[in-house]
């Protein structure tokens, strides 16, 4: 139904890395569920820290979620790239809620 990445590369702390549900899982209350799997794998560890990064691109609700799972915001700071589409990497005519027309 999803999945979860954890990254452990520091051993005092550990990311979490990545963190989705499939399309047709989203809305079916399995987010939650999902990521207390990975909150307790992370803690399997004798870890000091368990963060993750999270951006307006990800899912409306995601802060949220990490929120309620007992993340707190640490800071927050715009995140400026280039626009794929303007490089050729994703086709013009995409469009999407979070992404500013191309006019």
């Amino acid at each position: 139904a999803g999945y979860f990445e954890l990254d452990a590369a520091d051993p005092r702390e550990t990311e979490l890395a990545y963190f989705g549900l499939i399309p047709q899982f989203i809305g079916r209350k399995l987010g939650p569920f999902l990521l207390q799997a990975a909150i307790d794998r992370a803690w399997t560890r004798p870890i000091d820290r368990l963060w993750v990064h999270t951006r307006t691109f990800d899912h409306p609700r995601a802060l949220g979620y990490y929120q309620q799972a007992g993340f707190t915001v640490y800071a927050r700071r715009p995140l400026r790239f280039e626009d794929p589409r303007l490089r050729g990497i994703l086709p013009h005519t995409l469009r999407h809620p979070r992404l500013p027309p191309l006019d």
